[in-house]
C-alpha cells in the first residue's frame, strides 16, 4: 500500500523548487505500519557552475513541521540522511562539483563529502549524533540536473530502527531519465537485493543501520521533511511517494 503524497508529474510537471528552506508533510497509514519506503524524484536546478557556500541536504523523519537550519539544532526529533564533509554537525562540504567530467556523482556531495559517502543522522532535542556512514563503489560521471530517485527504507524496532537508503541514477528499462513509473516501481515492486542486483548504475547502502529511537520521549516520527539550503541552485522536487511494506 502506498500514497502519492505529491505527485508534480504529467503534461505539465508542477514541480517544488527549494531554496534555503524546508517543506514538510505530515502523514498517516491507515492500521500504523512497521515498515516504509520514503522515495523522492528530484534533481539540482541551476546554472552550469560549482554550487559554493557551503551547501547542505536533509531528507528524512521528523517530530512535526520543522525549520532546519545548518546544525539540525531546531529540530526535536529527527531521522534520516544528512549531507556533511565528516561525522560532526558541521562539516559541510565546501562545494557541489557541477557537470559530466567527474568521477563523482551529486549524491555523494549531497549526502557526504567523503567520495562515495552516505551518512544518517538523528536528533533529539537538537542534539545530533551520526549513526552510520557507508561507501559505495566508484560511481558514473553525472550532472545533477538530471532527474534521480532517492529512496530512504526505515523499519521501527523497540529500541533499534533500521535505516538504510536506494539512490537510483538512471530509469529502468535502460531508461536515462528518471520517471514518476520508475520512483513508483522502486517504492512499491522491487527488494533493494533486486534493484542492486538488476538495475544498471543503481548505488545501495552496505547494510541497514540499526539505531535506538524513543517517540515516547522525542516525539512521533510522522512528518517526511526535506531541505535545501542553496539559494543560487533549486532542489526541485517532482514526486514524493510513502509506501508501507507491512
Amino acid at each position: 500500500m502506498s500514497a502519492i503524497i505529491y505527485n508534480g508529474g504529467g503534461a505539465t510537471d508542477n514541480l517544488v523548487s527549494v531554496y534555503n528552506q524546508s517543506i514538510c508533510r505530515p502523514f498517516s497509514i491507515a492500521g500504523g505500519w512497521n515498515r516504509i519506503r520514503i522515495g523522492i524524484r528530484w534533481n539540482i536546478y541551476g546554472t552550469s557552475t560549482n554550487i559554493t557556500g557551503y551547501p547542505r541536504a536533509a531528507m528524512g523523519l521528523s517530530n512535526g513541521n520543522i525549520v532546519f537550519n545548518e546544525t539540525l539544532s531546531t529540530a526535536t526529533h529527527f531521522l534520516g540522511l544528512w549531507g556533511q564533509d565528516d561525522t560532526s554537525p558541521t562539516g559541510e562540504p565546501s562545494q557541489y562539483v557541477y557537470g559530466n567530467n567527474f568521477l563523482h556523482n551529486f549524491y555523494y556531495y549531497v549526502w557526504g563529502g567523503e567520495i562515495h559517502t552516505v551518512n544518517y543522522w538523528k536528533v533529539e532535542n537538537g542534539v545530533s549524533t551520526n549513526v552510520g556512514s557507508f561507501a559505495y563503489g566508484n560511481g558514473p560521471s553525472e550532472c545533477y540536473d538530471t532527474f534521480h530517485v532517492t529512496i530512504l527504507d526505515i523499519t521501527k524496532g523497540s529500541p533499534n530502527w533500521s535505516i538504510s537508503s536506494e539512490h537510483l541514477l538512471d530509469g529502468f528499462d535502460n531508461n536515462i531519465l528518471m520517471t514518476t513509473e520508475d520512483l513508483e516501481r522502486g517504492c512499491n515492486e522491487y527488494s533493494p537485493d533486486y534493484l542492486y542486483n538488476n538495475i544498471s548504475n543503481y548505488y545501495l547502502t552496505s547494510t541497514p543501520t540499526l539505531v535506538p529511537i524513543d517517540e515516547g520521549t522525542y516525539g512521533t516520527l510522522d512528518t517526511f521533511c526535506f531541505y535545501w539550503s542553496n539559494t543560487s541552485h533549486a532542489a526541485n522536487i517532482h514526486d514524493i511517494i510513502i509506501s508501507k511494506i507491512n
